[in-house]
């Protein structure tokens, strides 16, 4: 009997060993799936070998030429490579520029490009030192006018005045010789006093709203004369929450150049989209504009939930060099079950690896997506040409 109850022992404690065994291989297995299923890999940031110039205060669209952005699970992120303001100068002819990249997960990537250093910012800085001078020189080509037309003016009268004066009297032409002379030397200086202050004063009060007229400055002082708002989002529908990220905002400057300002504000970012034309008021350092984004009714699901993406366009032409991106012709991607965030990661486009703005061609580029349920949609494609 103390043999038998010490072999049941025994095997019970096997089982039960055997079973925390089992229990804790599951656990580590599933624990395992989690860390390797969590995307910790950081994207990867590409540049061509097209030289690209950097030019101190401009925009900074012409550096993103060439760059592009891949990640292990979203794809392709080019989109969201930004230039990041602080450089290095590290020679007179080159600047080494930060480029960043964050995927949906968050893993972040920052690398460093060597560009070639324009000379612009010397020439931005003449206008501004001559524009000054013709205020200066307008007064007194104004002021010298009025004093040769008025003396004119007024010794004319005078001459007509004293005639009918020196009519009556019978005597001799002395006193009409008289009157002339003594006269006009008492009136010229009373006449032509006031007229030619008055232009004088007008003139530097005219002058000052050109002077006060730039109120805004870009990040590196330069004068920003007004702002433009651009909507670069996707199709949005009613109900949708707007964002900044889907606004750009620009500063015109006093040459006519662009660059592009953050810090903007405006009271109707953030709320929803209504059916129509949602007006934004933009607002940046006092300088205003308008912005209007337009809403439609989300379609409603087709194809047995099939995703559904269209474009705009499925035949463009871009300029070499220029800053081009599939997704800005995206006109519908909707279905029955993911939103439009989550299509947006699963767009699959065959070709777009070996698309490039900095070289002339045309490219075939097989647009479509993928939802969540591995539904594909159909594929469209878009013929986009590269031209000088």
């Amino acid at each position: 009997m103390r043999f038998g109850t010490k072999w049941r022992k025994v095997h019970r404690l096997k089982r039960e060993a055997v079973q925390l065994g089992i229990v804790c291989l599951v656990l580590g297995l599933i624990y395992l799936f989690i860390y390797l299923s969590d995307d910790r890999k950081a994207p990867v940031i590409a540049f061509s070998d097209d030289p690209v110039s950097y030019v101190p205060g401009g925009n900074t669209e012409g550096l993103l030429a060439g760059v592009t952005a891949t990640d292990n699970r979203d794809g392709d992120i080019t989109k969201k490579v930004i230039v990041l303001p602080q450089t290095e100068q590290i020679s007179e002819t080159e600047v080494r520029v930060q480029y960043q990249v964050r995927d949906s997960r968050g893993n972040l990537t920052v690398e460093t490009c060597v560009r070639n250093l324009a000379k612009e910012n010397a020439s931005n800085t003449d206008p501004g030192k001559t524009t000054p001078d013709p205020t200066q020189s307008v007064p007194e080509e104004t002021t010298a006018e009025p004093k040769t037309t008025e003396e004119a003016v007024t010794t004319a009268p005078i001459k007509e005045t004293e005639e009918p004066t020196s009519a009556p009297e019978p005597t001799t032409a002395e006193p009409t010789t008289e009157a002339p002379t003594e006269e006009p030397a008492t009136e010229e200086p009373t006449t032509a006093e006031p007229a030619t202050e008055e232009p004088t004063t007008e003139e530097p009060t005219t002058a000052e709203p050109t002077t006060e007229a730039p109120k805004a400055t870009g990040p590196n002082g330069e004068k920003i004369t007004e702002i433009e708002a651009t909507f670069i989002g996707q199709q949005k529908y009613i109900g949708e929450i707007s964002s900044p990220a889907e606004i750009l905002v620009q500063g015109v400057l006093e040459d006519g150049n662009r660059i592009i300002l953050t810090g903007w504000e405006s009271d109707d970012v953030g709320g929803a989209y209504v059916a129509g034309k949602n007006l934004f008021d933009i607002r940046y350092q006092g300088l205003t504009c308008k912005l209007e984004i337009e809403a439609i009714e989300r379609p409603a699901p087709i194809n047995n939930g099939i995703p559904v993406i269209t474009l705009k366009q499925t035949e463009v032409t871009v300029k070499k060099g220029s800053y081009f991106h599939y997704r800005n012709l995206i006109d519908q991607l909707y279905d029955d079950k993911d939103s439009r965030d989550t299509l947006v990661q699963r767009i699959r486009v065959e070709g777009w690896d070996k698309f490039s703005t900095n070289k002339v061609g045309t490219y075939v580029l097989k647009v479509s997506v993928k939802d969540t349920d591995k539904h594909n949609s159909a594929v469209t494609v878009l013929t986009v040409h590269v031209v000088n």
